[in-house]
This record gives structure tokens, sequence and C-alpha cells, in this order.
């Protein structure tokens, strides 16, 4: 299977070259819409200017001292993550001894990672933020050359991938960078084998059951969040290393809600790979589609669903999201047409159960980065059906309220000017807007080019219109 970090170009041409090897580098600008990239204000990279000072002994005092930053404004960051973000990622951090000092001495990038999130869209923290992204992104390799502790790193990055730093071209974002050098560490270090610590230590390990359980939880996190980072293309290393060894103890260790979520990402990986060994660029095999789509859509279905829990509701609604989109792929209309009736059914419970969660706990504030891509994947599912025949089998209604949930979603969720969320509601805007003037007998929306992403080839393809 080929494995390419997902790119956008920022001038895209009027032409689209749909060949394999050009299928990948996707842009945001459409032929169509004349949607061209224009560079963002303020600029999202790193000042050159700015030098990052070692932190690695200094004491806290000192570094506030130094940046002008008022104790309060830490304490204020670290209780918003604690209280929002770090639910995302069950198992590792403590949140009952909420200490900054020991943060600090356990990891710089793991103290200002926490700081760069919890202060995300928090007021009056719009220069604590600006510091602690350029603590992160003007130290980053630091941790790596002096490798004490791993686990941090893989902390700190699975943070940053579930709440990217805001960049304005996805190509540049460094995501894949943290979930490789993360991964990398995790099973260097023995995290995927459960009970085995001592075969990746040279001195005499003996470990506490906590201990044991944190690494335990860390791994499940790893396999959670990089699969979901990797826009339809598994990281094969995690695919084949699945939490099997751990199985036998996962009721004990894990609470019910993250127990589903690994159940349901079990399910997305057997799916991915399944339908990675037959489909191609070219769309043949697709004949085997069809039964492999019913087979798991009906294995989510019967995974029992805990009681009273909208996140993994909406959980599951991904994840059926992701298997009905390859429905697009199906090349008789025949049989394609009756299942896209029902993705878009998902797509538009997708978009329903999202601003549901936004009004009662500001989803759109605190959601990780996979459930935005899932958003958009619901969105554009809805505008290819809208810009295809199947126009008069769908409620256009439900299909205009459901696309400008989506907007609203994205935009809320966007930090700055220009970045990747406000400019997916830009898109998204526009290509609604003409969808009435499409002609559906010349460009049909059901038809996809590039094929290369798996479920998530409906949105990269839709990016070229």
């Amino acid at each position: 299977m080929h494995i390419e970090c997902n790119n956008i170009v920022e001038a895209p041409e009027a032409t689209v070259d749909a060949s394999p090897a050009r299928s990948d580098r996707t842009a945001v600008g459409t032929s169509s819409s004349a949607l061209i990239y224009t560079a963002a204000e303020p600029s999202l990279e790193v000042d050159p200017s700015y030098a990052v000072q070692s932190d690695r002994s200094s004491s806290l005092s000192e570094i506030l001292g130094r940046e002008g930053i008022a104790v309060k404004q830490i304490d204020d960051c670290f209780a918003r993550f604690f209280n929002h973000y770090s639910k995302l990622l069950p198992g590792i951090l403590n949140e009952n001894e909420v200490n900054c000092e020991s943060y600090l001495k356990e990891s710089s990038l793991l103290f200002w990672t926490i700081i760069a999130t919890g202060s995300r869209r928090l007021e009056h923290a719009t220069k604590l933020h600006r510091i602690a992204v350029q603590h992160i992104r003007g130290g980053t390799f630091q941790p790596l050359l002096y490798i004490t502790n791993p686990i941090p790193i893989i902390k700190s990055s699975l943070i940053l991938c579930l709440w990217p730093l805001p960049v304005d071209t996805i190509w540049k974002d460094p995501s894949d960078v943290y979930a490789g050098t993360a991964h990398s560490l995790a099973v260097q270090n023995g995290l995927f084998v459960n009970g085995h610590e001592q075969d990746f230590a040279r001195t005499h390990t003996s470990l506490s059951k906590e201990i044991r359980d944190i690494r335990a939880h860390l791994w499940l996190n790893c396999c959670l969040v990089f699969q979901a980072l990797c826009d339809g293309l598994p990281y094969l290393s995690i695919s084949e290393s699945k939490p099997y060894q751990r199985k036998t103890r996962l009721e004990e260790i894990v609470d019910a809600s993250f127990h589903y979520r690994i159940k349901c990402h079990d399910i997305l990986i057997d799916a991915t790979r399944a339908f990675g060994d037959i489909i191609d660029e070219q769309g043949e095999g697709s004949k085997s589609l069809l039964p492999l789509i019913r087979i798991f859509s009906e294995q989510v279905e019967i995974v029992p669903l805990p009681l009273r829990d909208d996140l993994c509701y909406l959980t599951r609604c991904c994840i059926r999201l992701a298997i009905s989109a390859y429905y697009f792929f199906l090349q008789s209309h025949d049989f394609k047409r009756p299942g896209l009736i029902t993705t878009f059914s998902i797509a538009t419970e997708v978009l329903d159960a999202v601003p549901r969660l936004d009004a009662m706990q500001d989803f759109a504030l605190y959601a990780s980065n996979y459930y935005t891509r899932m958003a958009l994947l619901a969105a554009f599912c809805i505008l290819r059906l809208v810009r295809s025949q199947l126009k008069e089998h769908i409620d256009l209604r439900d299909a205009q309220q459901s696309l400008f949930k989506a907007i609203s979603f994205v935009k809320r969720r966007s930090m700055q000017h220009g970045d990747l969320d406000e400019r997916y509601g830009t898109i998204l805007s526009q290509l609604w807007s003409n969808s009435d003037s499409m002609d559906t007998t010349t460009a049909n929306g059901l038809d996809l080019r590039i094929r290369s992403r798996l479920f998530m080839s409906v949105v990269f393809d839709s990016l070229w219109w």
C-alpha cells in the first residue's frame, strides 16, 4: 500500500492531473470556484528572530520571569487542559495531582505542550499561547537529541497530534513527524508488549502495577491517535501490532468509554486493511467491496454502546461513515446509489451529533483533530450527492442544514485567521454556493479520481473542485 504525507499545494493549476504520481498532492483550491491560496496573516510560522532559551535547568519562577508570564495564567491553562482536553487521552496523565512545576521538571516539551493546548481559545492568553508555540517549535528536536525518558516525548506527541498547532496549509503540519517519533519510541521501549519491559532495558526493571497500566494506556492511545491521523492510510506497523496481548486485561485497566473506542478502532483497522488489499487507483477489485462494507458495518452495529455517552455515539457514527464512504468506490451505479443514500443518512447523523455536543460542552473548542476530519468527510459526502444525479432522491433541505452545521463547526474551531479550519469553512461555503450551477451530467459527484486515500479519498478528491 502506498503511503504518503497528506499535502495541499499552495497554488493549484486550473487543470487537474489525476495520475497516480500526482493524486496525493491535493490542493485547497478549485478550478470551478477559483479558490486560490493566499498567505495567511499573521504568519503561523516560527519567528526566526525568536531565540528559545533552554528550560532544562531553569525553575518555573525563572521561566515565568524571563517570559513575563503570571503564575495564574499557567494555572488557568493547566486547569483548562485537565478539565477539557485530557479526557481524550485517558490513563496517561495524573489528573489528581496537577503540579505545573513537576511537569516542567519531567519534561519542558510536555510542559509547554500542555500550556499551548490549554491556552487555545482562552481569553487573555494569546501571548502565552504564542510563547508556548515558539518553545515547542523552536526546541522540538532538543529532547530527541538527549533522550533520558521517552515517556514525556510520547505524551507530548499524542497531545500535538490531537490538537495540532495552527498552520495554514496541510503539508506544513508536523503531526506526521510527531506520530512517527512517538511510535518509534513506543516500540523501542516495549510499550506494545505487555509485561516484558525488561526485554527493552539494560538495567533491572521492577515496575508497579500503576506504571504498567500507564504504559498500556500509552500504547493504546498511540494506536487510536495515530490511526486517526492517517486520513485513511494506516501505519502498517500499528495495524500489525494491535493490542491483542492486552485484551485479557483491557476491562481491568480501561473505562467503558475508552474500551468502546478501542473496539471500534480494531474494526476500522481490519476494514482499512481489507479495503486496502482490493482497491487500487484504477478501482479494480471493487466487486468485493459491497459484501465487505456490509460485513464491517454490521460489526460496528453489534458492539454495545455505553449508556448516555454522547462521544461514544459520535465515534460510532464516524466509524460507520468511514466504512460507508467506500460505496463511492463501487463501479456499478446500481449498487452504488442505494448504498450512498445510506451514506447520506449517516453523514447527517454525524453532523447532527457534533452541534449537539457543542451546545452541551463546547465541543468545537476542545474536539480533537480526528472529529474535525470526520465532520469534513460527512460534509463532502453530502456535497458529492448534491452534485450528482442522486440529488433528486435526497432531502436538499437536510443536506443544506447539515452542511451549514459543518461550516459552523470548523469556523468556531478556528484559532487564527487563515488557518486550516477557517479555510475549510470557506471551501465548503463556496462549493455549496456553486452546487446549483453544476451540470450533473458532465460533473458527477459520485465519481472519484483520487482513490489512494481509502475512505478519505472522498475529501481529498473534493478539494480539487
